[in-house]
């Protein structure tokens, strides 16, 4: 359910950002990780808040025991029934979660873009074929840890003591042999620690800067969240902005 290395390759005319999910390094979880627990963590089903707002959840960090999700109000074009927004079937969604690399060769790993597009709330992510010169197993560059990842997804915040909170930044850097190194920060919770969160304040560690995928709000409407949000008692939340597509054109999926 893991982590992710760093590793930036240009194609056509993005920079892809490549998600890469080798064994536990057997080292400091607190500094360095790289299990993949991504792939395997099940988020909490999406639910209206009222007629107009949709509450679903983003993972924030996981590890082999356990994954933390983040909860994201979206506000809904039209309404909201059914635990969706009507006619938007990819509100709210995040595409962040590509399946794990594995060898279509013995000597090519195939890795996958860490962020996808949503169309009809299902998830795609472009894949991208990388050689690996020591040869390719389990889903890994043999020797070359690194290859073909980038640290996305952190280890759990945890409470160091009743007052002590520590989480961990992202992105992270990959150093062999180990994997993700991840950087972390003590913050002090004025009203204690519990479950790996300030009791008091919710927000505290958290910043709002993966919002959902935008989405069309009709065939001539582009539905786009903000780059960044606020966080309120623990859940984020995003303004959107409407964007009227080109003559000619028409939106079909975000």
């Amino acid at each position: 359910m893991k982590s992710h290395v760093f590793a930036a390759l240009f194609l056509l005319s993005g920079c892809l950002d490549f998600n890469f999910a080798p064994r536990d390094a057997g080292t400091d979880a607190g500094q360095i990780h790289v299990t993949a627990c991504a792939s395997t963590c099940m988020a909490p089903a999406a639910r209206c808040k009222n007629t107009h707002t949709l509450v679903t959840n983003r993972l924030r960090a996981c590890d082999d025991r356990l994954c933390q999700f983040l909860p994201v109000e979206t506000e809904c074009s039209g309404s909201c029934s059914n635990n969706a927004c009507a006619d938007e079937p990819c509100a709210g969604v995040f595409c962040e979660v590509p399946p794990v690399s594995y060898c279509i060769g013995p000597g090519t790993l195939r890795a996958y873009v860490h962020s996808g597009t949503c169309d009809n709330a299902t998830c795609t992510y472009p894949s991208v074929d990388i050689a690996c010169g020591n040869g390719c197993s389990n889903g890994a560059c043999n020797g070359e840890i690194c290859q073909g990842v980038q640290c996305l997804t952190p280890p759990p915040s945890v409470c160091t003591s009743d007052t002590t909170l520590r989480t961990f930044t992202v992105p992270a850097a990959c150093f062999a042999p180990d994997g993700c190194h991840y950087t972390n920060r003590e913050i002090v919770c004025a009203g204690g620690c519990s479950n790996g969160a300030c009791t008091a304040d919710a927000c505290a560690g958290i910043t709002c800067d993966g919002p959902p995928v935008a989405t069309c709000a009709n065939s001539m409407t582009r539905r786009v969240p903000s780059a960044t949000g606020t966080c309120t008692g623990g859940t984020c939340t995003y303004t959107a902005s409407n964007v009227t597509c080109a003559s000619g054109e028409t939106c079909t999926a975000g």
